[in-house]
């Protein structure tokens, strides 16, 4: 019987096993990183047709699906690659989000297996792609352009408007497909809006989503209060080629931290395969087509004093006493 120890965050974990090693490459071998290039392929192709934007929300899903995926394997690379089948089973979201917002806010001690004693995605994919070109150069340009990569990820993954989105889609769905566009003016007269005409775009694209999200009652005498909250409105912008690029990176990345752990868990380098663009100007595609605004939120602000705060009980109490039935209609149509 064999066990394993590692933390996933600062939470520690141990898992027992015949054959440890035999999962774990069984777990890395059943991981297909070109199913995001499928994604990319398959959805690009119905963008110009009536379910263009359908097309469109299928790829930022995608996107954020595989942001997910290549922060996850990062951080279990870096805290158990001797068993990432027990890390990946265990981790939740906010414990990633945690570790890369250590990691990109300056080389940090965070608990790893690599031996490191400062954490950072250079450093990481540096330890990644050691293997990944006889010719030391080109490893190291990979080194240089993965952990780029990475970095621009890693602002996108940590806001929080992309975690609500991500949210919304994959949780009920409740997201209305299309972007939006801005424009201004200043007003000649009060209350009186400028023709159309003079108004000055700030960009805007045809695609993106529509969604909800809970936040805090400004000014509530409880910050730790998780009973009271409103729903705002937010709309975010983007361009779905660019998705499609970002996922082929993403299938990259994640294939060459593959390649990596089977490495450590004993298979010969020559017998995997690490990936990159031809081309080192394609690390760059995610981000070449500028659409301007990229989010908005317009919401009426509410006050506190406007608030009436109840405790759990209060509510617990006023929902006993209400009559819940639901009236409805007399009529039916049979």
């Amino acid at each position: 019987m064999q066990y394993s120890m590692f933390l996933v965050d600062d939470d520690p974990h141990c898992v027992w096993e015949w054959d440890i090693k035999e999962k774990n490459l069984e777990f890395l071998e059943q991981i297909d990183p070109d199913y995001f290039v499928y994604l990319a392929c398959a959805h690009f192709e119905n963008l110009k047709g009536e379910n263009g934007k359908r097309a469109a929300l299928a790829l930022r899903t995608g996107y954020l699906h595989g942001l997910e995926t290549l922060f996850a394997l990062l951080c279990a690379t870096l805290q158990a690659p001797d068993c990432v089948v027990g890390w990946m089973q265990k981790y939740r979201p906010h414990q990633v989000r945690s570790m890369i917002k250590k990691i990109v806010s300056g080389p940090g001690t965070i608990f790893n297996k690599l031996g490191m004693t400062k954490v950072s995605l250079e450093k990481l994919s540096e330890q990644i792609h050691i293997y990944s070109n006889v010719d030391k150069e080109r490893a190291k340009e990979t080194t240089c352009l993965f952990a780029n990569l990475w970095v621009l990820f890693s602002s996108e993954f940590l806001e929080d408007t992309g975690v609500n989105e991500y949210n919304s889609i994959q949780h009920g769905l409740r997201v209305r497909s299309g972007g939006f566009w801005l424009s201004y003016d200043m007003e000649k007269e009060y209350g009186v809006s400028p023709p159309p005409e003079n108004m000055r775009s700030m960009g805007g694209s045809d695609y993106g989503s529509t969604f909800f999200a809970t936040e805090k009652i400004k000014g509530n005498p409880n910050p730790n209060d998780r009973v009271h909250f409103r729903v705002r409105r937010n709309s975010v912008n983007w361009d779905p080629e660019s998705l499609a690029h970002a996922l082929n990176l993403i299938s990259a990345s994640i294939g060459n931290i593959i390649s990596f752990l089977k490495i450590i868990n004993g298979i010969e380098p020559g017998k995997v395969k690490f990936t990159r663009p031809q081309e080192s100007a394609y690390f760059n595609k995610p981000w070449d087509n500028d659409i301007g605004v990229l989010s908005t939120s317009m919401n009426m602000e509410i006050p506190s004093e406007k608030v009436k705060f109840f405790n759990k009980k209060d509510i617990v109490e006023k929902l006993g006493k209400s009559n819940l039935k639901t009236n409805l209609p007399n009529t039916r149509n049979d």
